[in-house]
């Protein structure tokens, strides 16, 4: 369990981190990284009907910190960590507590509550457990191929009416980029609102949310931001069901470029000209944001030779200069 001490100097580290990258990238800054080092791959296979578990209590690491670290609840913040967690163990000391003040034995470091338990075969797993209404916990994911999806939220909760929201994230910007499920009050088409008090369950049971409305998923780097919006739930996983693959926005040459055409490209000089005028930003190859503007000419020539990826509102492009 961190002592207050080790909490004091991390926040100074990371603020100073925060300020080199902020400098550097210019947007808000996201310091997390897959925990374990690999980011889970979703649509791996490629196989209509396949389905990803992503393990929630694995949310994303800090360098060098793996259980995490939480710096406050504020979304548009220059530098954050990689999950808010609202309580505290015994002594106001933030640690891993996994109810009645026991630490809990994984990730021990870290303030979420995570609680082992076992399932109905006699395997042991892991769970987000005390959740309060706001927290949240951020996971990089890799998608590898495009196409249509739908996801089930798994939990367990003792009161009806629970609600709950995952987002898709962009890691260049953290900016939202859709909203992939929502249990609330005012939009309850995707899950009903989240409650197992329910007479078929024969008590209170861990099971999968009804299925969420179909989004699209575009290759690349992305990352999800899971919330709840009321106490009480715990959560295991969310599941990823490849439905079919994209027929539109996969291919950025064949498919974007029927719409969106840059030229020359590639450019020897590092300019080019857009066929339609629009609002546009450019990410070099690690998705850090090199330039923004509009119009229909983009200069490339003041950085280096090399492939970057337009975006417009509505089409990516990829961009060469030579």
């Amino acid at each position: 369990m961190k002592t207050k001490l080790h909490k004091a100097l991390f926040i100074g580290a990371l603020a100073l981190l925060g300020a080199q990258t902020s400098q550097a990238q210019g947007d808000n800054v996201y310091l997390g990284e897959p925990f374990g080092g690999t980011a889970i791959k979703i649509g791996a296979t490629g196989v209509v009907g396949s389905v990803t578990r992503m393990e929630l209590e694995n949310f994303d690491s800090l360098p060098g910190f793996p259980d995490s670290f939480n710096i406050g609840a504020n979304m548009s913040s220059e530098a954050f960590g990689t999950y808010w967690d609202k309580s505290v163990a015994a002594g106001a000391v933030p640690g891993n507590n996994s109810g009645n003040d026991v630490a809990g034995t994984y990730r021990p470091a870290g303030d979420v509550d995570v609680a082992e338990i076992t399932y109905e075969d006699t395997s042991t797993g892991y769970v987000i457990t005390g959740n309060q209404g706001g927290e949240y916990t951020l996971q990089t994911v890799e998608v590898v191929t495009a196409g249509t999806y739908h996801l089930n939220l798994n939990f367990k909760s003792f009161g009806a009416g629970k609600r709950y929201e995952i987002t898709l994230y962009s890691p260049a910007t953290l900016t939202p980029v859709k909203q992939l499920f929502v249990a609330t009050s005012a939009d309850a088409i995707d899950g009903t609102l989240l409650s197992t008090n329910i007479a078929d369950d024969g008590g209170y049971i861990y099971r999968d949310s009804q299925n969420s409305k179909p989004f699209t998923l575009e290759v690349g780097t992305w990352i999800v931001y899971a919330r709840t919006l009321d106490g009480g739930p715990t959560f295991d996983y969310i599941k990823f069901t490849f439905d079919s693959t994209a027929t539109a926005s996969v291919d950025d040459e064949q498919v974007l470029g029927s719409k969106l055409s840059a030229y020359p490209n590639p450019s020897a000089g590092g300019v080019f000209n857009l066929n339609k005028e629009s609002n546009w930003e450019v990410y070099n190859v690690l998705g850090v944001k090199v330039l923004r503007g509009e119009g229909t000419s983009v200069n490339l020539s003041q950085f280096a030779k090399g492939v970057y990826i337009l975006k417009t509102p509505h089409a990516t492009k990829r961009l060469i200069t030579n």
